[in-house]
């Protein structure tokens, strides 16, 4: 079943409420094309997009980003949700360096603080069910743009400008994909690659465990 497919699934399922709810070895370079969503960015968010991209480098043989393929764009339904802010006395404080904030600081993206967690011996438990929130800070809105089950997940994120947010993702059978989210517009335009990863969970997994080892 293609992704946008899945995409339209979870959109209805949030509209009903149901209850079910549904992205070492020394990177090369990795040329990017102009055509694809790395244009004005800024600096984070340009190394952010080449991480994801020489990570798979060196993990998909002739990986090319150029290879991506656009599939049909799709509609986002935004929903409340209950996952805690930043502002919240219970917001927790793992999750802190996590957060992908927008250029102007006023909007970011959690989709972390539903997927894992530390348990209390500091092991990680990622679950399998993922909610990719956005949080509006001074309007003190707390939404869900995304809801995934174990089939895909969200790896990485980065803000394109202060309206468009980019999810780097990857899925239970290995293709990497990213889509670009126009939040004024509420659309997305998603990209899957042809190939697939041996171990489409790692990249997860060292992101996580990287950002912790730097609190330490």
């Amino acid at each position: 079943m293609k992704k946008t497919s899945i995409i339209y699934l979870v959109s209805a399922f949030f509209l009903f409420q149901a209850c079910d709810s549904k992205k070492e070895k020394q990177p090369n370079e990795v040329e990017i094309s102009e055509e694809k969503p790395t244009e004005d960015i800024n600096q984070y968010s340009q190394e952010t997009f080449n991480s994801w991209l020489n990570y798979y480098n060196n993990q998909i043989n002739g990986f090319d980003l150029t290879n991506f393929e656009k599939e049909k764009p799709f509609k986002i339904i935004r929903s409340k949700s209950n996952v805690t802010p930043v502002w919240d006395k219970n917001f927790n404080a793992n999750y802190k360096n996590y957060l992908v904030y927008s250029p102007d600081s006023t909007k970011y993206i959690d989709f972390d603080s539903y997927k894992w967690k530390f348990d209390k011996k500091k092991g990680l438990e990622i679950g399998p069910d993922q909610e990719i929130v956005l949080v509006n800070i001074p309007e003190k809105k707390v939404e869900s743009i995304l809801f995934y089950g174990p089939s895909y997940w969200v790896e990485n994120a980065y803000f394109k400008n202060d309206s468009v947010v980019v999810l780097l993702e990857n899925s239970s059978d290995g293709r990497p994909g990213y889509q670009e989210i126009n939040l004024n517009k509420d659309s997305s335009q998603y990209y899957i690659y042809p190939k697939k990863v041996k171990n489409p969970e790692e990249y997860l997994k060292n992101r996580i465990l990287s950002i912790q080892n730097k609190d330490l």
